[in-house]
């Protein structure tokens, strides 16, 4: 879904927080502080590695302290731009992933979305939202990892499913074992993000969501548990709204041996 359609639902009371988050992060395109992208050298000077390009759009800035101002294409820094502010560097054409894994709660108390813009296309995160934020960054770059296994599993996916922090696992509330899918090769159900495991939920009976709990974890444990649940793989976000994706069981054991390593 496109961003913009998405923050309009938002104002108009028809899309969710959750929904309003992962368009953010699924989102390519942005444009944010250079700074952002810094690091402080041996010396103390400050070195910025921008992911996309750079636009300067004032020699200097006159920003509101504490504030992170970004926007979802060049169009809407005209809007700040009218209204007098100092943009200074920006870099542009970022993926949505890099932009919000990046950000951080120094020094920055609250990220603004297109500002002066029409209201029903903005949107802003205070600074406790953003590790929650950063962890939807990791979940949609996953997704993107999952989406490319094919026949074989190169160490590189294999590292980044098994660092993965927070899974999603549906289980049996009763015995602890992992809920399977019969008609997919008995293979577990699993989650990237909360709202994968939320649409899951709202489609059993209610007596089945009564006996099924979720449970977070990292992925150094999850695919070990996997493997000695005996299933045939994982199915990844059966029902949306993040792509869904399987696992077989020879994948999951090579990311087993990783996290047991």
């Amino acid at each position: 879904m496109l961003l913009i359609e998405t923050l309009r639902g938002f104002a108009a009371g028809t899309h969710t927080n959750e929904q309003v988050v992962r368009a953010l992060i699924e989102h390519d395109g942005w444009l944010a502080p250079a700074e952002l992208f810094a690091t402080r050298k041996p010396d103390g000077q400050l070195e910025a590695t921008v992911p996309g390009g750079l636009t300067v759009f004032s020699p200097d800035r006159n920003l509101p302290p504490g504030r992170l101002l970004v926007f979802s294409a060049l169009e809407y820094t005209a809007h700040a731009v009218a209204q007098g502010a100092h943009l200074g560097a920006y870099a542009n054409g970022l993926k949505g992933v890099d932009l919000f894994g990046a950000i951080d709660t120094a020094p920055y108390q609250r990220l603004n979305v297109n500002p002066n813009a029409p209201t029903n296309e903005t949107f802003f995160l205070g600074a406790d939202a953003f590790g929650l934020v950063k962890l939807w960054a990791s979940a949609v770059a996953l997704e993107r990892v999952l989406a490319t296994v094919r026949q074989f599993l190169l160490p590189s996916m294999a590292e980044a499913l098994q660092r993965f922090p927070a899974y999603q696992a549906l289980i049996d509330a009763s015995s602890g074992n992992v809920i399977t899918l019969k008609d997919q090769g008995n293979r577990a159900v699993v989650f990237t993000a909360p709202d994968c495991g939320s649409a899951f939920l709202a489609k059993l009976p209610e007596a089945a969501r009564a006996s099924t709990k979720l449970v977070t974890v990292a992925g150094d444990r999850l695919f070990p548990f996997l493997v000695d649940q005996k299933v045939g793989g994982a199915v990844f976000n059966a029902v949306g709204p993040g792509p869904t994706s399987q696992l077989p069981l020879e994948h999951c054991q090579t990311v087993a041996q990783v996290a047991r390593r």
